[in-house]
Protein backbone atom coordinates (compact mmCIF):
# COMPACT_ATOMS: atom_id res chain seq x y z
CA UNK A 1 0.00 0.00 0.00
CA UNK A 2 1.36 3.26 -0.84
CA UNK A 3 2.53 5.87 1.99
CA UNK A 4 2.84 3.49 4.92
CA UNK A 5 6.73 2.54 4.51
CA UNK A 6 9.45 4.51 3.74
CA UNK A 7 11.99 1.34 2.98
CA UNK A 8 11.48 1.69 -1.04
CA UNK A 9 12.90 4.78 -2.64
CA UNK A 10 10.83 4.34 -5.43
CA UNK A 11 7.34 4.09 -3.70
CA UNK A 12 4.90 6.95 -4.46
CA UNK A 13 4.26 9.06 -0.53
CA UNK A 14 0.87 10.06 -1.71
CA UNK A 15 -2.33 7.91 -3.10
CA UNK A 16 -3.45 8.69 -6.74
CA UNK A 17 -7.28 9.88 -7.34
CA UNK A 18 -8.30 6.74 -8.43
CA UNK A 19 -7.13 4.99 -5.25
CA UNK A 20 -8.82 7.60 -3.63
CA UNK A 21 -12.00 7.19 -5.54
CA UNK A 22 -11.86 3.61 -4.94
CA UNK A 23 -11.70 3.84 -0.84
CA UNK A 24 -14.41 6.60 -1.22
CA UNK A 25 -16.36 3.97 -3.33
CA UNK A 26 -15.94 0.96 -1.02
CA UNK A 27 -16.24 3.14 2.66
CA UNK A 28 -20.00 4.32 1.24
CA UNK A 29 -20.63 0.76 0.00
CA UNK A 30 -19.98 -0.55 3.47
CA UNK A 31 -21.99 2.24 5.04
CA UNK A 32 -24.60 1.74 2.94
CA UNK A 33 -24.77 -2.22 3.61
CA UNK A 34 -24.69 -1.69 7.27
CA UNK A 35 -27.81 1.14 6.67
CA UNK A 36 -30.22 -0.20 4.46
CA UNK A 37 -29.77 -4.10 4.40
CA UNK A 38 -32.66 -5.10 3.78
CA UNK A 39 -33.68 -2.51 0.87
CA UNK A 40 -30.12 -3.60 -0.96
CA UNK A 41 -31.25 -7.72 -0.50
CA UNK A 42 -34.81 -7.10 -1.98
CA UNK A 43 -33.69 -4.98 -5.02
CA UNK A 44 -30.25 -7.42 -5.55
CA UNK A 45 -33.08 -10.14 -5.44
CA UNK A 46 -35.31 -8.23 -7.78
CA UNK A 47 -37.76 -7.63 -4.84
CA UNK A 48 -39.90 -4.80 -4.15
CA UNK A 49 -38.92 -2.16 -1.38
CA UNK A 50 -41.10 -2.66 1.85
CA UNK A 51 -43.25 0.61 2.52
CA UNK A 52 -42.40 0.97 5.17
CA UNK A 53 -38.74 2.02 4.27
CA UNK A 54 -37.73 5.23 4.82
CA UNK A 55 -36.26 5.37 1.13
CA UNK A 56 -39.15 3.36 -0.38
CA UNK A 57 -40.41 6.68 -2.02
CA UNK A 58 -37.24 8.12 -3.59
CA UNK A 59 -37.08 5.12 -5.75
CA UNK A 60 -33.94 3.22 -4.72
CA UNK A 61 -31.50 0.91 -7.32
CA UNK A 62 -28.56 -0.79 -7.01
CA UNK A 63 -25.82 0.58 -9.35
CA UNK A 64 -24.60 -2.22 -11.66
CA UNK A 65 -21.21 -0.43 -12.06
CA UNK A 66 -20.12 0.50 -8.69
CA UNK A 67 -22.71 -1.73 -6.64
CA UNK A 68 -23.61 1.64 -4.96
CA UNK A 69 -27.33 2.22 -3.64
CA UNK A 70 -28.41 5.18 -5.49
CA UNK A 71 -32.38 6.82 -5.96
CA UNK A 72 -34.08 8.29 -8.36
CA UNK A 73 -36.23 10.45 -6.62
CA UNK A 74 -38.14 13.61 -8.04
CA UNK A 75 -35.34 14.08 -10.65
CA UNK A 76 -36.06 10.76 -12.35
CA UNK A 77 -39.51 11.72 -12.80
CA UNK A 78 -38.34 15.52 -14.02
CA UNK A 79 -38.65 16.64 -17.42
CA UNK A 80 -35.23 17.10 -18.03
CA UNK A 81 -32.34 16.21 -20.33
CA UNK A 82 -29.96 13.49 -18.99
CA UNK A 83 -26.67 14.92 -18.50
CA UNK A 84 -23.74 12.72 -19.87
Amino acid sequence: MKGLSNNNPKMEKFLGISEIQTAESAIIRYIQRISYKTEIENLETKHSILNKSTIHALEPFCDDQDGLLKVRGRLGRATIAELV
